[in-house]
């Protein structure tokens, strides 16, 4: 049943008193007229008094900063039941909705995007750029979030799993967030984007510490079992698909960029040296076979190059190395052996021929 609430003080307890209805709490008088106005501006479909959507809004602020999101998610809820033009309810939903996806691993982005767009639109000229700055800033703590969730889901779920919902989260920044960043704060873009490559790139180099063991390296004595070269492999692809992710992700930032061109390159080198290696038995260690798995060794190479050239330009003082010593330095540690080999050869006959002129 639908209740007048006074415009002054809140109270419910209006009483009709002669031509007035007279507020119990405050003593102020309505006209007849009066209180049906105040019956249409107060009370909604759901029954809320303007009070309580004042409260909801105090309470959905307060949730949102406490990380309370599904409070907060509720009370703007409540809000926009009231009034779909609410910007700030829908402020606080499209953070909380972000952050409830993030935190359930869901890499959709949408919602979020779409209810702070309605909040910029929906707001008066006067808070506008009010609208727009927190619009950002709420944009900027959902990546912030899911950067700090991603640490963890690494080491929880399989790496392919997690790098195909990273690559749903970046195809989501690229179509949605960056767009509307680009439109309202392009230096906030920009930081945005570079801290959120740090994330990646971070998490990246961990994963590599756990990976390099399992590969390879010339001289080498410990035998590596064939399926955890095989595993390492193929986490190391996932990983320079992460690096890549994140050099084009903050290419904003020249030096961070700098410093993941450079791990790019040496999870490039260090596998193609493990793959261009092989266990001699004799020897008991791994020693540079050329020509096996050439056509993946050509392929890492032409990346590795590009990324050669690429970090050149960003630091006129790299070096950037030739093509060929990818493939001449190993064939040059077999064409050693070889000559080691003649040199023996050599030696022995001549040994034996000074053993029979005696």
């Amino acid at each position: 049943m639908k209740r007048l609430v006074c415009e002054l003080c809140g109270g419910v307890d209006l009483v009709k008193s002669g031509d007035f209805f007279v507020c119990q709490s405050c003593g102020v008088k309505y006209t007849e007229e009066a209180a049906r106005k105040i019956l249409d501006i107060n009370i909604n479909m759901s029954g809320y008094s303007k009070r309580q959507i004042e409260n909801f809004m105090e309470l959905a602020s307060k949730a949102l900063t406490s990380g309370n999101w599904n409070e907060a998610l509720r009370y703007s809820q409540n809000i926009l039941e009231n009034d779909t033009g609410d910007y700030k309810a829908w402020l606080i939903k499209g953070a909380a909705t972000g952050c409830l996806n993030a935190i359930n691993g869901n890499y959709n982005l949408s919602e979020c995007v779409s209810c702070l767009t309605t909040a910029i639109s929906c707001a008066p000229e006067e808070h506008r750029t009010e609208a727009v700055e927190s619009a950002v800033t709420n944009i900027e703590s959902v990546l912030v979030l899911y950067g700090n969730l991603l640490d963890g889901r690494f080491y929880i779920y399989s790496i392919r799993n997690d790098m195909n919902s990273l690559n749903a989260l970046l195809k989501q920044y690229y179509s949605l967030c960056e767009p509307l960043l680009t439109q309202y704060d392009p230096a906030r873009r920009d930081s945005s984007a570079s801290g959120f490559a740090s994330k990646i790139n971070n998490v990246a180099s961990r994963m590599w510490n756990e990976v390099i063991p399992n590969l390879p390296r010339i001289g080498e004595r410990m035998t590596i079992d064939s399926q955890n070269f095989n595993d390492a492999f193929n986490e190391a692809t996932v990983i320079i698909e992460m690096l890549n992710a994140a050099v084009n992700l903050g290419r904003s930032d020249a030096a961070g960029t700098a410093t993941r061109s450079r791990n790019l390159i040496e999870v490039h080198d260090a596998l193609i040296s493990a793959l261009s290696l092989s266990y001699d038995n004799i020897r008991g260690e791994y020693v540079a076979k050329p020509g096996q798995n050439i056509d993946v060794i050509k392929r890492l190479v032409n990346d590795v190059m590009r990324i050669h050239e690429d970090l050149k330009k960003l630091d006129p003082k790299h070096r950037v190395p030739s093509k060929s010593r990818y493939f001449v330095k190993r064939q040059i540690g077999c064409s050693v052996l070889v000559l080691i080999g003649v040199i023996m050869m050599f030696l022995i006959i001549v040994m034996m021929e000074i053993i029979a002129a005696r």
